[in-house]
Formats: structure tokens, sequence, C-alpha cells
């Protein structure tokens, strides 16, 4: 069963907090690697274990161990939603092909990138 690798990160403004971080609701609030009724499918994202963001917010990338990848999102500064970002730009592989998983999602490694 695939794990849900990443959520979508409301702006801080909308926290109740500072720093409170608030899972957005329906497919919006999570990234899986396999496609599901419940979240958003994306790619590279198989082993998830980490979630960086970019100094001004915009974007966020997620590892993917068992996919040899990069996951890269693109992030809405008013709503906190996360859209992985379309083609090879979307997904960075060192590897030269992605999981079996991965290849049944149509997502291949080219030229040292996935998607």
């Amino acid at each position: 069963m695939p794990a849900a690798v990443a959520v979508a990160l409301v702006p801080p403004s909308a926290a109740a907090a500072p720093g409170e971080l608030n899972q957005l609701a329906g497919p919006a609030g999570c990234i899986i690697d396999a496609p599901t009724a419940d979240c958003t499918t994306g790619r590279g994202l198989n082993g998830a274990f980490s979630v960086a963001t970019s100094p001004d917010g915009a974007n966020v990338y997620v590892p993917g161990i068992n996919s040899g990848a990069v996951a890269v999102f693109r992030r809405d500064q008013d709503t906190g939603e996360l859209t992985q970002l379309p083609g090879a730009d979307g997904c960075l592989s060192s590897r030269a092909s992605v999981s079996r998983r991965e290849r049944a999602g149509a997502a291949r490694a080219r030229g040292g990138r996935c998607g």
C-alpha cells in the first residue's frame, strides 16, 4: 500500500499560530505516488522521506528514496496548495530508470530526469 508523501501547506496568515502547518481538505491535502480517490497523484515520490521548502516559500522539494528522484512542486502563496511542475521539471532523477510502480504511472527517467 502506498504511503501519502506530502501535504499541502497553508500560508502562515491562515495558521492559528506562527509556524503552524495545516493539511488542506480533500485531494489537495495529500499527494501520493499511486492513484487514489482521496489524494492527488504525484511522480517520483516512492519512498518519500523529507520535505524542503525554498527560502521564498514558492517551491517544495520531496526526495523519494525508492524512486531515486526529487519531486518538485510549486506552492500557491495564497492557499498553500502544492502543484507538481509539469514534465521533466517536476521530477528530477539520477537513475536511468524509475521504479516499476512509476513506470506503470508513465513516469520514466530521461536524461537524468523523470516524468
